[in-house]
């Protein structure tokens, strides 16, 4: 690969927040270079405000509130409200035909039915072309505060069992039978 064709932009704090990453975005496209941004969800209005993006994630922490703040440690006293914002503000791009992507952030222990009904509810709200559940990363302050990584991390097989709750719970929003037969459903 001797030329780059993706970028992604995540990871080293948050990108929205760069003053000219729209200028960024649109010099990238105009190379031919697909974007690709992750953003917390905490900054609504700096989501709405982007040009076009290849591919947007919105990470979604926490299926509720309380557990937002319990365990996302938000800097933000109205964390959840621009959480939910910033779910609009990806339906909104997702309208414009871009790829959107609800990103869940899963923690062992905490991958309940009631969860899933919760992070349902988030997805039913931003209309994601795509779902991604993956596992906490482990980070030096799990260590820090006596936290081991078979405490929090969830295995493969139960990030697939939580995933096959989610469905359900999303058909049930949408009111279809969670095993319906016939075409493929978009979650």
């Amino acid at each position: 690969a001797a030329e780059v064709r993706h970028c992604a932009l995540s990871l080293v704090g948050e990108p929205v927040l760069y003053p000219r990453f729209a200028e960024l975005l649109e010099d990238l496209h105009s190379r031919r270079i697909s974007t690709f941004v992750v953003t917390n969800g905490q900054f609504p209005e700096q989501l709405q405000a982007l040009p076009r993006v290849t591919q947007m994630y919105v990470s979604v922490d926490a299926p509720s509130q309380e557990e937002l703040i319990r365990v996302g440690r938000p800097l933000f006293a109205d964390a959840w409200s621009r959480l939910l914002a910033s779910l609009d503000a990806l339906r909104t791009h997702g309208r414009r035909g871009r790829r959107t992507v609800c990103r869940l952030t899963l923690c062992r222990g905490t991958m309940t039915r009631e969860a899933a009904r919760g992070y349902a509810t988030l997805i039913a709200r931003a209309s994601p072309d795509f779902i991604e559940a993956k596992g906490v990363t482990p980070v030096p302050q799990f260590g820090r505060e006596g936290v081991s990584i078979q405490d929090v991390v969830p295995t493969h097989s139960e990030v697939r069992l939580f995933a096959e709750m989610l469905k359900d719970e999303l058909a049930a929003i949408k009111g279809e039978s969670p095993d319906a037969s016939g075409p493929k459903q978009r979650y």
